[in-house]
């Protein structure tokens, strides 16, 4: 369940993570996402693989090891789908093999601008699916 400060404390998780470098298994698509479920809820859904990769094939070789065949299977296992088109500030989004976070008619991603950290941008007509975060 979201706490009543929730949409604060994601705000306060974007700014956090808005200039930080992408490194498997500290700021990654996954942690962005679990962390920012954990910043308005308090329960932290990467908790069985935090600091458990640190890599691609580390983390492939994780996801298999916990029974998922990948993050898009792991994600289905802990939160339920929403039509995109329903998905609302908070949510989850998936685009592309990362996931994201919704934050109104876009969701932020992990990635890089001309060689700098940043939160990507990415419409909701680009999203794949999206999961309900309560």
């Amino acid at each position: 369940m979201r706490r009543g400060d929730w949409e604060l404390a994601l705000s306060a998780w974007f700014a956090e993570c808005e200039r930080r470098s992408y490194a498997y298994g500290a700021h990654d698509c996954a942690l962005f996402a679990a962390g920012a479920v954990r910043a308005m809820t308090g329960a932290d859904p990467a908790e069985p693989f935090r600091g458990r990769y640190c890599s691609a094939w580390s983390g492939e070789e994780l996801l298999e090891e916990l029974g998922f065949a990948n993050l898009e299977e792991l994600i289905d296992a802990q939160f339920s789908d929403v039509p995109v088109s329903f998905a609302q500030r908070g949510d989850l989004a998936w685009h592309d093999g990362s996931v994201g976070v919704v934050a109104g008619r876009f969701a932020l991603f992990v990635g890089e601008v001309d060689g700098a950290a940043r939160l990507i941008r990415v419409p909701r007509a680009q999203w794949q699916k999206a999961w309900r975060v309560d």
